[in-house]
């Protein structure tokens, strides 16, 4: 009983806690008064904020972009997570489990570590891939600071969720 009422009391607050905070952020998207300075009302509804917001050929380009890179990273991760469980699961190649290994390898990397090892990688000026290129005589360099390097980089770093769950479905 008495643990019953510590978890009704910790899921109170925790409700309190989430809740007040959204609610607080939704009235004031909502209202055209500061509903921190002048408090909370229902009296002054508009959605002239959104208006604002969506008036603005920045927020327009910022949400092409975020698409763009978003759509653009979705289909690289599925195409090598879709080749990566194909070729582990239903072919007889060797060293399955080199590449199972490897395929998954992305999850035990923290994202701000990954983020700054492909920013070492591919900076477009002194990148270890653009200087190994410069030293190899190839007229060649990548961009990971591009959009088309931001899709890679997404695309390489989210394969491994696609690959679990397709070799999962691809065994049954």
């Amino acid at each position: 009983m008495m643990a019953r009422l510590w978890v009704a009391a910790l899921l109170a607050i925790l409700g309190f806690l989430v809740v007040y905070p959204v609610l607080t952020l939704l009235l004031g998207a909502l209202t055209d008064t500061n509903p921190v300075i002048e408090g909370l009302s229902l009296s002054h509804l508009s959605i002239a904020n959104f208006l604002i917001v969506l008036q603005n050929p920045n927020v327009a380009e910022a949400l092409f972009n975020t698409l763009v890179a978003c759509s653009g990273g979705t289909l690289i991760a599925v195409a090598i997570g879709l080749l990566f469980s194909w070729i582990v699961v239903r072919t007889n190649t060797p060293f399955k489990g080199f590449i199972a290994a490897a395929s998954i390898l992305p999850l035990f990397a923290p994202p701000l570590v990954a983020g700054v090892a492909w920013s070492i990688l591919g900076s477009p000026k002194t990148g270890l891939l653009n200087t190994l290129f410069k030293w190899a005589g190839l007229d060649w360099h990548v961009d990971f600071y591009s959009m088309l390097g931001l899709v890679f980089v997404f695309g390489i770093y989210y394969a491994p969720y696609v690959y679990m769950f397709t070799a999962s479905a691809l065994r049954n």
